[in-house]
């Protein structure tokens, strides 16, 4: 799979999309990029570089889509992004809320399943095979949160330590 082919099939998995902009960017050129997003896509559009358009910090809302100008440069508006990105994870000041995707609780789900059951393999049956096949089920379903780290991904850490010479 070509990184530009990865870049989509995660594009296809997000909840929120950030285009970020310049301030100068045109409705057409926005409209290039939107066409990009999945659909039922949540967009913040971010333009960037008020500070050379003379503009101010502020956000406004488009329906479905919410525009925030900014500048990077001197961190104006900077705070207006940072509130649109808890208001879209469905954190408010008052609570430190844990916001999850639905997708996220049933994969933690099963890998508390997958432990529990490999517990009790281990410490009621002795049966480790057992114990192992589940404990790698557990690893599988956290990977869908987390992102894949395969059985090679472990042999590589763990070789990368060892120090070969003459």
């Amino acid at each position: 799979m070509t990184p530009e082919q990865e870049a989509r099939a995660e594009l296809a998995r997000v909840d929120l999309a950030l285009l970020i902009v310049d301030a100068h960017t045109t409705a057409c050129a926005l409209d290039a990029l939107r066409v990009e997003c999945p659909t039922g896509c949540a967009r913040l559009i971010v333009r960037n570089k008020i500070d050379l358009a003379d503009a101010h910090p502020r956000v406004v809302r488009h329906d479905p889509e919410t525009e925030v100008h900014l500048s990077a440069l001197t961190g104006a508006g900077l705070e207006l992004l940072r509130a649109q990105l808890r208001e879209h994870a469905g954190v408010t000041e008052s609570e430190g809320a844990f916001s999850a995707r639905a997708r996220h609780v049933e994969a933690l789900q099963r890998v508390a399943t997958h432990l529990d059951a490999a517990a009790v393999a281990l410490h009621g049956t002795r049966a480790g095979e057992l114990a192992a096949e589940d404990r790698r089920q557990a690893q599988q379903a956290l990977a869908e949160i987390t992102g894949a780290y395969t059985p090679d991904d472990l042999l590589g850490d763990i070789f990368s330590r060892f120090c070969i010479g003459k």
